[in-house]
């Protein structure tokens, strides 16, 4: 019974997410979204391979999407043009009103890329704000499911334009 709670509780989010996301204003496309949206010792663990991503897109602005627990600190970095906090804890079902609102902010970015790198991807976060971003292309990783069921997994994964594979 509780499985099915959780199934009927994802889907009432998932349609209330595309409603947050209808009728944004058509925008050219431009700029990388980087979502990131783990603890900030992943974050920290992270950082070698984020410097990479301005070699990789030069004249892109580029947005990191931060976990609002350590945004403070990623915006002291050289790495990006822009920080945009997200209060993680906003992003269940005890505040649909803050969601929506993150929801909406992202989906008005007007964003060319969007890239979630995190392994161990959790639907109703990290993948739900790349689906908003409404990126020509959207990237992330095949991960696993330490965060997920296989279900949500699944569903995720078509929100993706190219899932990456990861090695052990």
């Amino acid at each position: 019974m509780r499985q099915f709670i959780i199934f009927v509780l994802t889907a009432v989010i998932r349609w209330g997410d595309r409603v947050a996301v209808l009728g944004r204003r058509p925008v050219p496309p431009k700029g990388v979204a980087l979502i990131r949206l783990d603890a900030i010792g992943d974050f920290i663990l992270w950082l070698d391979t984020a410097k990479e991503y301005r070699r990789v897109y030069p004249n892109q602005k580029i947005t990191l999407i931060a976990n609002g627990a350590w945004a403070d600190l990623a915006s002291a970095l050289p790495y990006w043009d822009a920080v945009w906090p997200v209060n993680v804890r906003h992003l269940d079902l005890r505040t649909p009103w803050h969601r929506w609102h993150v929801l909406r902010q992202i989906s008005k970015g007007g964003f060319h890329t969007a890239i979630q790198p995190t392994c161990s991807r959790l639907l109703l976060h990290g993948d739900s704000l790349v689906r908003a971003t409404g990126a020509v292309h959207r990237i992330g990783s095949m991960g696993d499911l330490a965060n997920a069921t296989a279900f949500d997994h699944k569903i995720g994964n078509r929100w993706y334009t190219q899932l990456l594979p990861t090695s052990p």
